[in-house]
């Protein structure tokens, strides 16, 4: 199952898990998948540590996120997700739902990500517990979904979730009693001194002063486990960590992803008192750019870390040189979002650095939606690291508008305001050719445009291309072919539902 999830739906290019494959036809990938094909990815395991950091990153990209506005809430970073980007928006494709929300919080603390998996859990409670309408409830739908709004109280989903996500994602709590061991990765903010929890299969005291670090684990399960204590590296070097009162060995694990990460493997005790001193010391930084257009190199440097290897699995990179603390190469991939991966080390550390960045394109045509009415209104953006020069043309083959242009690197053009004789209703064709002889060409659209009263149409008849009237979709009968195996199946007429 495994191997055929990474043959079939794994997109190596995109970095995410196609939604489904369609079994008929032409066996067409739904390349946008909803945020529970993710978290169900990482729950199960089926993604690996880099797989896991990509796919997260299109919920980063591709997923609506609603900001939480309210009276007296103070902070504006609270945000929910949606269940998926697909539209028409229906019961149940496209929704907010809070034990959703919730199950994606903790997808970000499976992927070493615990900075938004806890602004994404803080969020979803603040809105469900704090400013519904029912206070302290664990609601199905928040105000924020579209199509129901707020729904149900105290639903079974979230409940579990809200369970899972405290105890699994802000504590780190991982039990595996079969191999007698347990595992307690800490994913609260960087920022905290202290924390605590007490439920009826363990405890779990933390207390921060200066560089001290301390812990209290003390499991109270039916069987004594070993301890398996994870916790992100504050600093680059270690002075000492002591496990009840004696030093112990720890290891850094070198196939972490997105950050050092210190791993301390204890005995079978009846509790676990965990000190670490750490040294003094920067964190490594890793400068690298926002974004970069495809044909120029992308140039990476740490003052404090050694980059010694880099991981590119989209394949957006070129002729890649390392050396010590730089890494530079030519950058080829598509427009859109991406993530390499950089190996670095510093002090006691090594680790995988994950670096996001946007491929643009070289010019960029950038209009607003609402444009004024017999007129049209917009920007070139120039992505590059040089000044372009050259001439904006709009509708080139009939009643051309041009005009000469120079635009600074990586800056705006001034508002370029094209008048109603060389517009067209509808698609306006906007073409830029610099003096370099790079062309790029886009559409504004504006259907706010008054046609000239000689303006005549032409009907086409389009009826060659279809074979069925659309509104018998659903009076036939879909017998044949059908799926041989267990599925979901869309009923004979055609309209199907969960």
């Amino acid at each position: 199952i495994h191997n055929a999830i990474n043959r079939e739906l794994w997109m190596a290019d995109k970095g995410w898990h196609a939604e489904y494959k369609d079994l008929l036809g032409l066996q067409q990938l739904h390349k946008n998948p909803a945020i529970w094909t993710i978290y169900h990815a990482l729950d199960s395991q089926v993604s690996d540590a880099f797989q896991a950091y990509q796919i997260l990153r299109y919920i980063d990209t591709e997923i609506p996120h609603i900001p939480i506005k309210a009276k007296g809430l103070t902070g504006n970073n609270y945000q929910l997700v949606s269940t998926s980007s697909w539209m028409p928006s229906s019961w149940p494709v496209n929704n907010v739902a809070l034990a959703e929300v919730l199950h994606t919080s903790l997808a970000y603390w499976q992927g070493g990500r615990p900075d938004k998996a806890f602004t994404l859990w803080k969020s979803a409670f603040l809105e469900s517990m704090y400013l519904s309408s029912s206070a302290g409830g664990f609601g199905q739908l928040p105000f924020y979904d579209a199509i129901r709004g707020e729904l149900y109280r105290d639903f079974a989903d979230p409940i579990g979730m809200a369970a899972r996500t405290l105890v699994e994602g802000l504590f780190g709590v991982k039990p595996d009693a079969l191999n007698g061991k347990i595992t307690v990765h800490p994913g609260w903010p960087e920022d905290w001194k202290h924390a605590s929890l007490e439920i009826p299969d363990l405890s779990i005291g933390f207390k921060r002063n200066g560089v001290v670090d301390s812990y209290s684990i003390k499991p109270s399960f039916s069987k004594p486990l070993a301890l398996i204590f994870r916790t992100k590296a504050r600093k680059a070097d270690i002075e000492y960590i002591n496990v009840n009162g004696s030093p112990t060995e720890w290891r850094h694990d070198s196939d972490a992803v997105g950050a050092p990460i210190l791993e301390v493997t204890c005995k079978q005790a009846p509790n676990y008192e965990i000190e670490i001193k750490w040294k003094e010391s920067k964190s490594a930084e890793i400068q690298s750019p926002d974004f970069i257009t495809a044909g120029e190199r992308l140039n990476l440097k740490s003052d404090e870390a050694i980059l010694e290897e880099v991981y590119d699995p989209q394949k957006t990179l070129l002729n890649i040189q390392i050396n010590d603390d730089k890494v530079s190469a030519e950058v080829i991939g598509e427009t859109g979002y991406h993530t390499i991966f950089v190996k670095a080390t510093q002090g006691q550390f090594t680790w995988w650095e994950a670096l996001d960045f946007e491929i643009r394109p070289a010019i960029a045509v950038m209009a607003p939606k609402d444009q004024p009415n017999n007129s049209l209104r917009f920007q070139l953006q120039n992505n590059t690291t040089t000044e372009l020069n050259g001439k904006v043309t709009v509708n080139p083959s009939r009643n051309p508008f041009t005009q000469n242009i120079s635009i600074h690197s990586k800056a705006s053009s001034a508002v370029i305001q094209v008048p109603q004789e060389n517009l067209v209703l509808g698609s306006n064709v906007v073409l830029f050719e610099s003096a370099e002889g790079k062309l790029i060409q886009s559409t504004v659209i504006n259907w706010d445009i008054d046609n000239p009263v000689a303006t005549s149409y032409d009907e086409i008849d389009l009826a060659d291309f279809f074979n069925d009237q659309v509104t018998n979709i659903f009076r036939n009968e879909y017998r044949s072919p059908r799926p041989t195996s267990p599925t979901l199946q869309v009923p004979l007429h055609g309209i199907g539902n969960w």
